[in-house]
């Protein structure tokens, strides 16, 4: 970006902010749209959406309804036990973190987006284990540019599985766009040599039986639908105890 843009683009930022700021409280109000709530402030004699606050989970429809859990405790289950089974951030992570017992497994806490790439160099450095690479859509959506670089070095031994819930679920279920974004189309056009969409629970379990036989690196889309169990724990130990326990299953 040119560098004058870019302070303009900043400077707009700083006068919407200002602005918004300056609302009495009295003049904000939230609206219910059935999909999602919205921050709501008055322009003269009409009402202006300023921002999507959450989205409603149950309006959101999916084969596996609240399935996700077990659709990770059923991957954690299928996997040799050499493999290597990578979370993203988020509920799906914690989940796989906190509900299955694969040695293989790793949260990446905090890192939103960066799941993909650090697939990809353990694919690259352990090209004897099938890399499981866990993601959101949040999360792949935030660096798209990790699916181009996946397809480039093509790895033939990871399999990249997105959970899509169309949301940023664990910060309040914030819709994300992934409504509007055909993921297999994207991995295709970036040289994912396999995609496929799993639309119910009997196929995802097709597709695990069949890994051996299937091009890699695969990509796989799996509509979820938001819901994660009651009082999903945080993983104790710190991140520094995740990374070593993966590095000490990996040596």
């Amino acid at each position: 970006m040119h560098p004058l843009a870019a302070c303009a683009l900043a400077l707009a930022v700083l006068f919407l902010a200002a602005w918004v700021v300056s609302i009495p409280l009295r003049n904000v109000s939230i609206i219910d749209k059935g999909i999602r709530s919205a921050l709501c402030v008055p322009i003269g004699d009409d009402v202006e959406v300023i921002g999507v606050l959450y989205a409603d989970r149950q309006a959101r429809h999916s084969p596996f309804q609240d399935a996700d859990l077990r659709l990770l405790t059923l991957l954690a289950n299928t996997a040799a036990p050499e493999d290597i089974l990578l979370g993203a951030t988020g509920f799906s992570g914690r989940e796989l973190q906190q509900y299955t017992g694969h040695q293989g497994r790793f949260y990446m806490m905090g890192s939103m987006g960066c799941l993909p790439a650090l697939g990809l160099g353990l694919a690259r450095s352990r090209p004897r284990r099938t890399v499981f690479v866990l993601d959101g859509d949040g999360a792949l959506l935030m660096k798209l540019g990790s699916l181009a670089t996946i397809g480039h070095y093509r790895p033939t031994n990871l399999v990249h599985v997105l959970f899509d819930n169309q949301a940023y679920e664990s910060t309040g279920s914030q819709p994300s766009l992934a409504s509007g974004t055909d993921f297999c189309a994207v991995a295709r056009a970036c040289g994912y040599p396999a995609q496929e969409k799993v639309a119910t629970p009997a196929e995802f379990r097709d597709m695990l039986s069949t890994l051996a036989n299937r091009a890699k690196p695969l990509f796989v889309h799996v509509r979820v639908r938001c819901g994660t169990p009651a009082g999903l724990p945080r993983p104790e130990g710190p991140p520094e105890q995740m990374r070593d326990d993966l590095m000490s299953f990996l040596a």
